[in-house]
């Protein structure tokens, strides 16, 4: 498979935090565990309804690259012929071989110590950080890997943009629009169980609404039907200030998974990814993904703008 032209891919900044420290980094445990596992194979696990493994890995003296394939294993794929035009197509299915250009999506992830990096191509970055998970779980409980108890029990954090932040203070916030996405795809909780204040609060709205338990599930399993929840602040009655919307709003943005757009004292609309610390970036294409060697130079990059912009800092 030739690299070719480029695609655009996103690259969010997180934190690994731990209820009880370990003692230990994120990074220092997963090299750890990668000793453990010299072969591809060995690091292939199951995740849910998929199997995932480490394609491509650089060990350096304060990183760790790691490039994670996911696919579905027996399960067809459609072959799309192209120059076809009209519904003339032809569809066809096979089952992928060795060759399958990563038919459930592929990830990039970038470590150095607790902070992390991750370029999802396909695959959720919540999937991502359950394979991190999966594999410190399986170095230590099967393959003796020397890392502490309760090292696979982090959560990747994000992080608010200090900048954007500021200026969100300096304006106040007026209004909060979240959407709540109530159908399956986006009311579902999270991989590992988790569900993001979004969900929270839909679940509490469609609760409260929707008296009948069985009319309430069938309105998370619609594709349908969406709902929207705005918190506005009005300046001309009694109440909270603007200003006191903004650690709810700050707080939402960087929990919640879904849209979430904030509306400022002066009327400037910020979106969620205005919000956090992320840049999108142009990669080399490799076949239906990015080419790993070229992410991970990409990651160094943008992790060396963050650290001379003071944003690594706790």
């Amino acid at each position: 498979m030739a690299i070719g032209h480029s695609r655009q891919r996103t690259i969010s900044y997180l934190r690994a935090q731990w209820a009880v420290p370990p003692g230990t980094s994120l990074e220092l445990a997963l090299k750890t565990c990668l000793r453990s596992f010299p072969d591809r194979e060995d690091t292939r696990l199951p995740l849910r309804d998929m199997h995932a493994e480490v394609r491509h890995r650089r060990l350096t003296r304060r990183r760790v690259y790691l490039h994670v394939a996911a696919w579905t294993e027996g399960e067809p794929a459609s072959i799309v012929p192209h120059g076809v035009l009209g519904n003339e197509a032809d569809l066809d299915q096979s089952v992928p071989d060795d060759a399958w250009d990563y038919l459930d999506g592929d990830g990039v992830i970038f470590v150095s110590e607790n902070h992390c990096l991750l370029m999802p191509s396909g695959l959720r970055s919540q999937t991502l950080e359950l394979y991190l998970r999966s594999l410190l779980e399986q170095g230590r409980d099967e393959y003796d890997a020397q890392i502490p108890e309760h090292i696979e029990s982090f959560e990747l954090v994000p992080v608010a943009d200090e900048r954007v932040v500021q200026q969100i203070r300096r304006q106040g916030v007026k209004r909060i629009g979240l959407n709540l996405g109530q159908y399956l795809e986006t009311a579902r909780q999270h991989d590992d169980g988790r569900s993001t204040i979004v969900q929270r609060i839909g679940a509490a709205i469609l609760e409260n609404l929707v008296l009948r338990p069985e009319d309430r599930q069938r309105i998370e399993a619609a594709e349908n039907v969406h709902a929207k929840l705005v918190i506005t602040c009005d300046t001309r009655r009694a109440g909270i200030a603007p200003e006191d919307l903004i650690a709810v709003a700050a707080n939402i943005a960087e929990e919640s998974e879904h849209d979430v757009e904030i509306e400022t004292g002066t009327g400037q609309r910020i979106k969620r990814g205005q919000v956090l610390l992320k840049k999108a970036v142009e990669v080399a294409a490799f076949a239906k993904t990015v080419h790993h060697g070229d992410a991970w130079d990409r990651m160094r990059e943008y992790f060396g703008e963050l650290r001379d912009g003071g944003m690594l800092e706790e």
